[in-house]
């Protein structure tokens, strides 16, 4: 299922459903089957999007997390790496002994899907306060289905139909889904003040445009990740999930084969990819916002070079 998945270059929405970004569909892609099309007559029915999770294994973690010690022998070959590359921001954090690098880490960028990160951890946040409940039933309605980016077919879902929070879940992290994005907003409400308390103190999610910057991105990585602050069991939900995210272009194409890497992308009009990557010799956390579309390259390049500092 995740090789068909990751054939589809996905992206999130902003936090409303006037985003009118369109979904991009690398050529060769599988196609929906026309049965599968949300055109397809047929009476609204309950989904379940099970079918779309594999058999992860979360990677152990260290018990506590290093201070971020900033390098600059890391930092001076990332800039190398972006010489005349405008518009990108990187943060590093190495989570086993804090070596750390900032290039324009409070630059604002368009956050795109990237709002489905902080949707993830609100989600979790609110399901352990007792404020949401993951096997409740939602239906699809026509607010959500104008946010669809191009994946409803690809989820066999239409207008109507109905599923879980768990499986709205499902669908916004692995795929990108921007009406599943639109039903958990719906249900969770402003998260910017939960946000703001995890110390994303530049990030703008509730309005739009939502805006968020690396730093941001990079700590929000962090308070998924550690061992305080959210139950063990939530945290090993959320990286499950992130784990599963389908584009492999960014992050992921810089490291080796079968590094794990838990992580969230925005690929519509940015190239963004923040996540958490188990080196050989300890943890990371990597975060590249690009204002350049389909900037794969540049991520990939980067992640490949921090991973080869970390673990020489």
């Amino acid at each position: 299922m995740l090789a068909l998945i990751a054939c589809i270059l996905l992206a999130g929405c902003g936090s409303s459903p006037a985003n009118s970004d369109q979904v991009l569909i690398r050529s060769g892609s599988p196609q929906p089957s026309p049965s599968a099309s949300p055109q397809a007559t047929r009476g609204p029915r309950q989904v379940s999007l099970q079918r779309l999770l594999s058999d992860v294994t979360v990677p152990p973690l260290p018990g506590g997390f290093a201070s971020a010690i900033p390098n600059q022998n890391l930092e001076d070959a990332l800039r190398g790496k972006l010489a005349g590359k405008p518009g990108v921001s990187v943060v590093v954090q190495n989570l086993r002994d804090g070596r750390s690098a900032f290039i324009e880490a409070d630059i604002p960028h368009r956050s795109d899907g990237l709002l489905q990160l902080a949707l993830l951890h609100a989600a979790y946040h609110q399901a352990e306060a007792g404020k949401l409940d993951f096997a409740k039933v939602v239906t699809l309605k026509e607010r959500h289905v104008k946010a669809d980016t191009g994946t409803l077919a690809f989820l066999e879902m239409r207008q109507g139909d109905s599923y879980t929070l768990r499986d709205a879940l499902i669908a916004m992290v692995i795929v990108g889904d921007g009406a599943s994005t639109e039903v958990l907003f719906d249900s969770i409400g402003d998260i910017d003040k939960l946000m703001a308390s995890l110390g994303l103190n530049d990030s703008r999610f509730d309005k739009q445009p939502s805006t968020t910057t690396a730093d941001d991105m990079a700590t929000l990585v962090r308070a998924i990740a550690r061992p305080d602050g959210i139950s063990k069991e939530a945290r090993q939900d959320m990286l499950e999930l992130l784990l599963q995210e389908g584009v492999r272009d960014g992050i992921v194409a810089g490291v080796p084969s079968g590094v794990a890497v838990a992580h969230k992308t925005a690929a519509i009009g940015v190239t963004h990819d923040v996540g958490l990557v188990w080196g050989p010799k300890g943890p990371y956390i990597i975060a590249v916002l690009s204002d350049t579309p389909g900037d794969w390259a540049t991520v990939a390049g980067l992640s490949r070079l921090v991973y080869d500092y970390f673990n020489p």
